[in-house]
């Protein structure tokens, strides 16, 4: 999926990524339209009011129909769909939290922005911390106290980790 194309708006790029979401692919690539020299749609820019950066890759910053600030929210849905959903190593911990949101990018959104509050962009975290963040942003998002996820996030980490040391989560 790509963000910025001409005549897409917030609403419509999010009911696109819900439909392909629905289909439950493999993987999902979202992107940000560059605009390359040479291309036409550089060519086009200013006749969809794009505005993108002077430097490589000339990424899109805003559209007529697109803001600065609705490309931010976008860039924390693909950060969160890039780390969780792409790595397919915490399958039964997105299927718990899908249903507590109106829509998958709800979700994903949500997880962004409690992944910025916290400051886990400006960082790296460990494997097992990717874990712990569902447990806070449970606790502090949807303000639940549910052992459920935490035989969820136990059951999903003994799946994909040799490491039996799962007594990180809370008991």
């Amino acid at each position: 999926m790509i963000a910025g194309l001409p005549g897409e708006d917030y609403d419509s790029f999010k009911k696109s990524f819900n439909d392909v979401y629905e289909i439950h692919p493999e993987e999902i690539q979202l992107g940000f339209l560059k605009l390359l020299k040479g291309s036409s749609m550089r060519e086009d820019a200013d006749k969809y009011g794009m505005e993108y950066s002077p430097y490589p890759p000339y990424e899109i910053l805003k559209t007529d129909k697109l803001s600065y600030e609705e490309l931010l929210k976008l860039k924390k849905v693909e950060e969160m769909v890039d780390k969780y959903y792409n790595s397919l190593k915490f399958n039964y911990i997105i299927k718990y939290f899908e249903g507590k949101f109106d829509s998958p990018f709800d979700f994903y959104y949500s997880l962004g922005v409690f992944f910025e509050d916290k400051g886990y962009f400006n960082r790296n975290i460990g494997n097992i911390e990717y874990y712990k963040v569902f447990l806070d942003f449970n606790e502090t998002v949807l303000k639940d106290n549910n052992n459920h996820l935490n035989e969820i996030l136990k059951f999903n980490y003994l799946i994909y980790n040799k490491n039996e040391d799962y007594q990180i989560f809370k008991k």
